[in-house]
């Protein structure tokens, strides 16, 4: 597992203390919940992880509206698929970066390799590995273009739950480019022979997370660096909410892999 330990957060909040903020908090927190990532993929859900400290005026502003919320527009969406993201460009963004981001989700991951001979058979597998990893990460730079495109009318979006949204929604796909990238920079290390070296009582070796990215290409960089900035923004415009809170706990996280060796 990338994640050996998930830091339990105490649920907090300030002003009234009533049900109804409550149920504001988890609403949003759901929301937020709805876009996965390959970097939390091994964590527990987002809305059983933590609670954050919430102000109720700033709460109340950024409220999911239930008869718009995510599972009531994709029953909308499925409905007419093409008239509805004609009419909401920015919602189909999102619902398009969760489809790709849920579709990652399903790859199975090479983390740890035992202490065998690289052979060339094993060599040639991963050429395979890679060169599908590469088609995905084609296809999630396709959705982000979209993402880009309809950035352009985030602004006519009418509910202010919704461009915090896409703000997430864009932040969680970019980790997901920027995991594979790593990820396919690490399986050419095997490839390279640049694993470490094995001492006594090593069985292999495992992906360990780094603070900041491997992958020598600019893409990485410029991804990391926007998905930093779209982070920023949330925590400045949604400060005191749960986007703020989950926001911040997402900067944090180490982006970067490489291979470490394991005992047993």
């Amino acid at each position: 597992m990338l994640v050996d330990v998930v830091c339990i957060v105490t649920f907090l909040h300030t002003g009234t203390s009533g049900e109804e903020e409550a149920k504001m908090i988890r609403s949003i927190v759901q929301e937020i919940d709805r876009s996965p990532s390959l970097y939390r993929r091994f964590e527990l859900p987002t809305d059983v992880v933590a609670a954050p400290k919430s102000v109720l005026a700033k709460l109340m502003a950024v409220a999911v509206d239930e008869r718009e919320s995510f599972d009531k527009e994709r029953v909308r969406r499925n409905a007419g698929k093409e008239k509805y993201d004609a009419a909401h460009s920015v919602r189909a963004a999102v619902f398009a970066a969760v489809e790709a981001s849920q579709e990652t989700q399903r790859r199975t991951l090479r983390l740890e390799l035992s202490a065998v001979p690289i052979t060339p058979k094993l060599k040639a597998d991963i050429a395979k590995d890679q060169a599908d990893i590469a088609a995905a990460i084609f296809h999630l730079e396709q959705v982000l273009d979209e993402m880009i495109d309809a950035e352009k009318g985030i602004d006519k979006e009418p509910r202010k739950h919704w461009q915090a949204q896409y703000h997430w929604a864009r932040s969680q796909l970019q980790a997901d480019m920027i995991f594979l990238m790593e990820y396919n920079f690490a399986l050419g290390a095997i490839r390279a022979d640049r694993l470490p070296e094995l001492d006594k009582g090593d069985v292999g070796w495992k992906i360990m997370f780094v603070l900041r990215p491997r992958a020598p290409e600019a893409k990485v960089k410029s991804l990391a660096k926007d998905r930093a900035k779209r982070l920023s923004l949330l925590e400045k415009n949604y400060a005191d909410t749960p986007w703020a809170h989950f926001a911040a706990r997402e900067g944090e996280r180490w982006i970067g892999m490489e291979w470490m060796t394991r005992k047993k």
